[in-house]
């Protein structure tokens, strides 16, 4: 009788243990996989054009709103009629790499084509490369914040007050 009263509480520890191992907890710290807080802002207006081959660069425009988490919308409008002030969706800014993507919503040829966005951002220089997927074309474009990087300031989290 006294060998089974020590021999349960270790199976128990063990069950315990097995399950807990099995769920995936232990007590090692895993890296998270929380957002990571954006460094740079995106905010404002945004000009320049893009490499094309086969016609003429075209400029295009990228007014721009960002959130404390990351993700970025705006609009495009392009002067080569692909983008009128088309909706940027899935913006994502992971520290200074912004990815998005629009539909073509002009009267050209493209129209209902969705293209991708990848750029690098450094102070009030973006560069990076866009994408037509339905075609597999891509090029490149380079684009200038509107009054410097310190047209606007980045997003701030409030202040807390404090009362006596």
């Amino acid at each position: 009788m006294v060998l089974k009263e020590a021999i349960l509480p270790g199976i128990i520890l063990l069950a315990l243990y097995t399950a807990a191992t099995m769920s995936g907890c232990s007590a090692e710290k895993k890296p998270s996989d929380a957002p990571v807080k954006p460094l740079v802002n995106t905010e404002g207006t945004w000009s320049g054009s893009a490499q094309q081959t086969g016609s003429a660069n075209p400029t295009f425009t990228l007014k721009l709103n960002q959130k404390e988490d990351g993700s970025v919308w705006g609009t495009i409008t392009s002067m080569d009629g692909t983008f009128e002030e088309a909706n940027i969706v899935g913006g994502t800014l992971r520290g200074n790499r912004l990815t998005f993507s629009a539909t073509a919503n002009g009267p050209n040829p493209r129209q209902g084509r969705a293209f991708s966005f990848e750029a690098e951002i450094q102070d009030a220089k973006m560069e990076g490369t866009w994408k037509d997927i339905l075609a597999r074309n891509w090029g490149s474009f380079s684009l200038n914040r509107e009054g410097g990087s310190s047209a606007t300031p980045a997003p701030q989290e409030a202040a807390e007050s404090k009362s006596h």
